[in-house]
Parts: C-alpha cells; sequence; structure tokens
C-alpha cells in the first residue's frame, strides 16, 4: 500500500461527519501450476480500515467573557465486534479448549512437538497456529501446515511449492509430501487446501511425512 493512501484513510478517520466506510485490501497472488500464470490463488488480507464510531458527541461551554470552549469525543464499537485480530499463543490454546476440548491434547502435542525443533518457528494467525519452517540460508519462512481453533489440520502444498521456489530451492521437494498427505488426510486430487479434523487423522503418519520433508529441503540446501 502506498503511504499517501494510509495517510487518506487516517485523515477520513478523523473526521467521522463524512460518513465514509472505507477498508484497504492486499490481494497476495500464488501460481498454483509450475510455469503458468493462470490460475491463480488469490489471498485477501485487510490492510487497513477506517474505524466504525457509534456515535460522535459535541460539547460547547460557553463562558462569559471568554471563548467558547468545544469538546468532541466518540464512542466506538468494541475493536472484536469489528476487526479481524491476530491470536497470540495463548489465546489460540483458550478458543482451542472451548472449540474442541477432546482434542486439546492432541493438538498440543502436535504442536509441542514441532516448536521444539530447530528452525521451526510457531506463527499465530487470525484462528490458527501455523508451523513454519525457516529455510536454510535464507530469512524466508515455509509453512508446512496449520492446526485451527476447531482442531482441523490444514495443509496447502501449492501455496508451499511457490514460497520454496521464491527462496531459490527446487518446488517439485513438496511433490511427494503433497501426495503423503493427500493419502493421510484423504483429500482428492483437485483440492488446493487439504483439511480434515485431527480426529480423524493417523497423527503418526501424518507427523512422519512432515519430517521427511524437513530433511529433504535441508539436505536440498547443504548440496546448494
Amino acid at each position: 500500500m502506498r503511504q499517501s493512501v494510509v495517510q487518506m484513510l487516517n485523515y477520513v478517520n478523523k473526521h467521522p461527519g463524512l460518513a465514509l466506510n472505507v477498508a484497504l485490501v492486499e490481494l497476495q497472488g500464488y501460481w498454483i501450476e509450475k510455469k503458468r500464470s493462470w490460475p491463480l490463488l488469490i489471498v485477501p488480507r485487510v490492510y487497513a480500515r477506517t474505524e466504525i464510531v457509534e456515535r460522535s458527541a459535541v460539547q460547547v461551554t460557553v463562558i462569559e467573557g471568554k471563548t467558547p470552549k468545544v469538546d468532541v469525543w466518540q464512542e466506538k464499537v468494541k475493536p472484536e465486534d469489528t476487526e479481524r485480530k491476530i491470536l497470540t499463543e495463548e489465546a489460540f490454546w483458550e478458543l482451542l479448549m472451548q472449540r474442541a476440548r477432546s482434542q486439546y491434547n492432541v493438538v498440543r502435542n502436535l504442536i509441542d512437538e514441532f516448536g521444539e525443533k530447530d528452525g521451526i518457528e510457531l506463527i499465530p494467525r487470525e484462528n490458527s497456529i501455523v508451523i513454519a519452517l525457516r529455510l536454510p540460508g535464507t530469512d524466508r519462512l515455509a509453512s508446512l501446515f496449520f492446526v485451527s481453533t476447531n482442531a482441523y489440520l490444514h495443509v496447502w502444498p501449492k501455496p508451499l511449492a511457490n514460497q520454496l521456489s521464491a527462496a531459490g530451492y527446487d518446488p517439485t521437494l513438496v511433490e511427494a509430501y503433497d501426495h503423503q498427505i493427500r493419502d493421510i488426510l484423504k483429500m482428492p486430487e483437485h483440492r488446493i487446501e487439504l483439511a480434515r479434523p485431527i480426529a480423524t487423522v493417523d497423527v503418526g503418519k501424518f507427523k512422519s511425512s512432515v519430517d521427511e520433508l524437513i530433511r529433504r529441503i535441508r539436505l536440498h540446501e547443504s548440496k546448494q
């Protein structure tokens, strides 16, 4: 987003009487098929938006012999009602306990196990935690999988291959992982996002598949 556009949004926020509701949306594009510019997977993200105000109040105080004093204040709706917020790790576990109590320990053990591995980062998102690998020799991350607050496992093989390619790695490293995960999650070939309740997944096989992908990526880096 150009800084001038963001400044315009800040200006609008200072004048609620304009009654404008504006959002800036950033679109991230990912190639789905190698060496083809179409089709694209488009991932939208709300970069910024105008603040929603329930009421503006104006108070004018008049005192004889003095300049009238004007005060303006605004009553806003609660941020959690109007904004999509990034979770903290603590908030993720709280929501998981509320929404999928029976699978809490399974998810906890899975994420804690990967979180202790070298080069793995846990990234809280809006309703999930992403398990990402810092690609050796680069400043980039590759999203291996993520777990949502309703205890679903998610894998995006195509965007993962694109992340590897952008970092100078061979994107075909993901092919075996793609086939293995589709088999484990029982997903058809045409599906882009692979997702399944963790209660229905062989977690041992899933972990082995992820570990094998990490091993192949690090072996590739050592040959460069």
